[in-house]
């Protein structure tokens, strides 16, 4: 009986003909199922949880890193750009993850820097991103477990939402200057960051938070 698959228990105990099931099988199969059910629960508010600590994550790094572009931009002009990006945007980024195994990063399906391609599950998330985004759908944050559920996977697809950024992923020689798109060249020779449009999907913002990092303030768990 106990090597039967649990929902066969489960149909037998609630069934009309359970008479042959003991008592204590009976109330093992109660048992489980309250135990799935609480668990269904907790996984939600993990989720839950994740979602809102990652989120405050990208949205400090996007505003960390979109202040900085403006500053260098406003005192040193748009060519001093490229370089500040080239040896600072990374450390800018993670700079506002604690030192707990979180790890966040942006990532693209025309890559700039070598370092923002993605990995096969966040490939599989972006091009998902650009489906919805071609069929002019609503792009939203996405938040899974990963496969071993060591960690939470928070996604945000991120935009060309400012005339500024068309400065360096715009149309070369319209709204990038020859000028600049050298400057992008001698730094990233592969690079496939151009041709934007506003509103374009240009990325998506990914976090890797360990379960126990957001399990570590939520009563009760």
């Amino acid at each position: 009986m106990k090597n039967l698959p649990f929902l066969l228990i489960v149909l037998m105990v609630l069934g009309c003909n359970s008479k042959h099931i003991s008592d204590a099988e009976r109330e093992k199969v109660k048992s489980e199922m309250k135990s799935r059910e609480v668990k269904k629960l907790l996984d939600a508010d993990i989720l839950n949880e994740g979602k809102r600590k990652s989120e405050l994550l990208a949205d400090s790094a996007q505003s960390l890193l979109f202040a900085e572009l403006k500053r260098v931009i406003s005192e040193q002009g748009i060519e001093a750009a490229i370089p500040y990006c080239n040896s600072n945007a990374y450390r800018l980024v993670t700079s506002v993850a604690e030192n707990n195994g979180t790890t966040i990063k942006r990532v693209s399906l025309k890559t700039r820097n070598p370092n923002n391609k993605p990995d096969a599950i966040e490939l599989e998330i972006l091009e998902a991103y650009s489906y919805v985004s071609e069929q002019n759908m609503a792009l939203t944050e996405e938040v899974r477990f990963s496969e071993d559920k060591r960690y939470v996977l928070y996604t945000k697809p991120i935009s060309i939402q400012s005339a500024l950024c068309l400065n360096c992923h715009g149309t070369i020689g319209s709204e990038v200057l020859p000028t600049v798109a050298d400057k992008i060249i001698s730094l990233y020779p592969n690079d496939q960051a151009i041709g934007y449009k506003l509103g374009d999907l240009r990325g998506m913002w990914s976090i890797k938070m360990p379960l126990q990092e957001v399990t570590r303030d939520m009563p009760e768990y």
